[in-house]
């Protein structure tokens, strides 16, 4: 079972370290997109949240503390759902569509990042590094 946890730990985690790499590789797409969703200071804010991801995906993939990684996760897809992909405010029904799937996709994969979170608390995360940082 243990493996198994593993394999689903990093599988989940590809997407945050994806995501980090893109954010700190390749900015302009993702500030142009933040700017576009009227996000604050989208140029930092886009540098902040790839160390963010890349640091919080690690942390899960690795099991570093991989309770504080989950919440850091948590975090950062709630309020990308909710400040950036807030669909309700888009009058085009294609820019709509987008918005309403990202939101939920945020929405959903909260969900398993606090699985991932409570999996760690109770040390039921498989194979990690480190045990959890918050007890």
């Amino acid at each position: 079972m243990d493996i198994l946890l593993l394999v689903g730990r990093i599988l989940l985690s590809l997407l945050f370290l994806g995501s980090g790499v893109n954010h700190l590789a390749q900015p302009d797409g993702v500030v142009g997109y933040s700017a576009f969703r009227e996000a604050p200071v989208p140029r930092p804010m886009v540098q902040l949240t790839g160390l963010w991801l890349l640091a919080a995906g690690l942390s899960v993939a690795l099991g570093v503390w991989g309770d504080l990684g989950s919440l850091m996760l948590l975090l950062f897809l709630l309020a990308t759902a909710f400040r950036v992909h807030r669909f309700w405010r888009d009058a085009d029904p294609a820019i709509r569509a987008t918005e309403t799937a990202m939101f939920m996709k945020n929405i959903a994969l909260s969900g398993a990042v606090l699985i991932t979170f409570a999996l760690f608390r109770a040390s039921e995360a498989g194979w990690t590094l480190t045990g959890p940082l918050l007890r």
